[in-house]
């Protein structure tokens, strides 16, 4: 069987802090995992012992700030 290299770019890397778009306190969070998937790729984030997964644009690489 002929195998076919894979090129995959990355939105993160693991070990860097994130913080979730959706999450309202803002909470950093670290990569702790990238997990392939078809036509896909999802990051698993880690915070006080628990982690989630995520896809890319559910994460950002700098906290959201809200406008009051």
């Amino acid at each position: 069987m002929k195998t076919t290299p894979l090129i995959i770019e990355l939105e993160f890397q693991i070990g860097q802090p994130v913080w979730l778009k959706t999450d309202p306190e803002q909470h950093e969070r670290i990569i702790t995992a990238i997990i392939i998937i078809p036509k896909n790729i999802m990051y698993r984030v880690a915070m006080s012992g628990e982690e989630s997964e995520h896809y890319g644009f559910e994460i950002d690489d700098k906290p959201i700030l809200k406008s009051t």
